[in-house]
């Protein structure tokens, strides 16, 4: 007894021909952060607490972390794990003002051997993550995003 599924789909290889035989998909998680600070005019900056930049550096730690093969594994046969920043949006009151709130999310694909809670948990130790709090930013997250 065959102990999976199997789903057939129409792909296109330029290399190859029309149609090709791919391994399937591994799994996959979104992963939110949410980071809020405090809103004011941009021309006193200095005055509000910016999500947007230290959400940058969240995910831009993130980035680093991936790319030194941090919590990510291989497995011979689907390959490895990936991760990265695939969508985020921005509350702010104006185009000239320090946002309110950066929310932003990662597209993570596990591979055999990985978990959603070592998936997150690999993002929760980000030390940018910290430096944000410890600014009085409030970051909530990272988590699956909510159901809506």
């Amino acid at each position: 007894e065959f102990p999976g599924v199997i789903f057939t789909e129409g792909t296109g290889d330029s290399n190859r021909s029309a149609l090709g035989i791919y391994r399937g998909q591994r799994g996959r998680m979104q992963i939110e952060v949410e980071v809020v600070g405090a809103s004011c005019h941009g021309s006193n900056p200095t005055a509000g607490l910016n999500p947007l930049e230290y959400g940058a550096r969240i995910i831009v730690e993130a980035t680093e972390q991936i790319k030194r093969g941090e919590g990510i594994l291989d497995n011979a046969f689907l390959g490895k794990g990936t991760r990265t920043a695939s969508w985020c949006k921005l509350d702010t009151p104006s185009y000239c003002a320090v946002p309110q709130k950066f929310t932003f999310r990662f597209d993570r694909r596990m591979t055999v051997g990985e978990t959603p809670e070592q998936c997150v948990a690999d993002i929760a130790g980000l030390p940018a993550i910290e430096v944000a709090r410890k600014a009085g930013l409030t970051v909530t997250g990272p988590r699956p995003p909510p159901l809506h």
